[in-house]
């Protein structure tokens, strides 16, 4: 019975995960995760860390609504897994964070971006721990142009109950549903960080909301011109710009200059 599941778990790696695997007992997983690591980078070209561990963004999963992407962040891991964190950069010409949705229940995380380095981090938390090949959570992006790819992303790192793992980033997808929204007139609030002025350049007029991070409406302006916000507090700020039937908010860091 060893044997034959040995044989099944090198030919199909991924069907042998789900009904094998966790069924057997832990003197057989012990010796036999290190041929299972083998069989699936050769079965599927997903690179393992050596002690299995590993964090997936694959876009070919994502979904979309709208001008918004949500890519979902996969675990694979053979132990007992409470802790999960990962950083990368995006491209910020191609994409704009919003939110992180659909995590898993009972999750506690908190996410950032270094002003300095531009790198977005996760860290994050589950009591009940994590199942092998579930989703920890979707990052919701908007899309500035008509995909999202691998190569949107850069210097990837993952960390699985504080030790690094592989942070693979692959995948790409087109027509992200934009039909209803002119991308060449979709204005864009930059530069993010920004310190003494905010730019909003668009072909035409559009009506914008400012927030600070308690959501009070702190300036209603309209694009084109600079907004001068040197004695703005240090913080987050919350960009609406109304286009039409449409709105678009975008999240905007204060920094000192």
């Amino acid at each position: 019975m060893v044997f034959k599941n040995i044989i099944l778990a090198i030919r199909t790696p991924s069907a042998f995960l789900l009904h094998n695997y966790i069924m057997m007992p832990v003197r057989i997983k012990k010796w036999i995760t290190p041929f299972l690591i083998i069989a699936c980078q050769v079965s599927s070209g997903f690179a393992f860390s050596p002690n299995g561990d590993s964090l997936r963004l694959d876009i070919n999963d994502a979904y979309f609504s709208g001008s918004y992407v949500e890519i979902p962040v996969t675990i694979f891991s053979f132990g007992n897994v409470f802790a999960v964190d990962f950083a990368f950069r995006y491209d910020f010409n191609r994409l704009v964070f919003d939110d992180v949705v659909n995590a898993m229940p009972g999750l506690q995380y908190l996410y950032y971006q270094n002003p300095i380095d531009s790198i977005w981090r996760f860290t994050s938390y589950l009591p009940n721990g994590f199942q092998f090949g579930t989703s920890v959570c979707h990052l919701r992006f908007l899309t500035l142009s008509n995909e999202a790819c691998a190569y949107d992303f850069t210097v990837p790192e993952g960390y699985i109950n504080g030790d690094s793992c592989v942070m693979e980033i692959q995948g790409c997808m087109d027509n992200l549903g934009l039909t209803n929204l002119d991308v060449k007139d979709l204005t864009i609030p930059y530069p993010n960080p920004f310190s003494d002025q905010l730019f909003l350049e668009s072909k035409t007029e559009k009506l914008v909301h400012i927030f600070d991070c308690n959501g009070v409406l702190i300036l209603k302006t309209k694009s084109g011109e600079p907004i001068h916000t040197g004695s703005w507090p240090v913080g987050m700020y919350y960009v609406k710009i109304f286009d039409r039937q449409f709105h678009h908010s975008f999240k905007m860091l204060k920094q000192s200059p």
